[in-house]
């Protein structure tokens, strides 16, 4: 009997522990933007690759790229790209839709530049 009392006063004290270790350990989770918005931090600023393109077509990756270099710019990409899907369906839509060739030049195709700006007006017209 002095063993069950001990061992289920041994499973309340560990719960209760976990009753108020559990809250206390939870983060909240940050709040989700759709806007396409540049984040150029980047934790080795030396070893960023700086842009190949010195014209650009769009001021978002100018940004980027004054900023953190290439890889800003792929950030800053894919972050529109993944706004673009969620808020706009665009469908299964990736670097290759708007590239001919990736790293380091990124050429764009014949619509790809037509492509960005259409979803660039959508998505601002999406946040009013």
């Amino acid at each position: 009997m002095k063993r069950s009392l001990t061992a289920l006063l041994a499973l309340g004290a560990i719960a209760a522990v976990a009753l108020v270790v559990a809250p206390l350990s939870a983060t909240p989770l940050p709040a989700r933007s759709t806007a396409p918005t540049v984040d150029v931090s980047l934790d080795d600023d030396e070893d960023a690759p700086a842009c190949h393109r010195t014209e650009f077509d769009t001021e978002m990756v100018k940004k980027a790229c004054a900023e953190g270099g290439q890889f800003a710019a792929k950030r800053a990409m894919k972050h529109f790209v993944r706004a673009a899907k969620k808020t706009l369906s665009v469908g299964n839509v990736d670097c290759k839709t708007c590239h001919t060739g990736l790293a380091p030049e990124y050429a764009l195709k014949d619509d790809g530049l037509t492509r960005f700006n259409d979803w660039k007006k959508q998505l601002e017209a999406a946040e009013k």
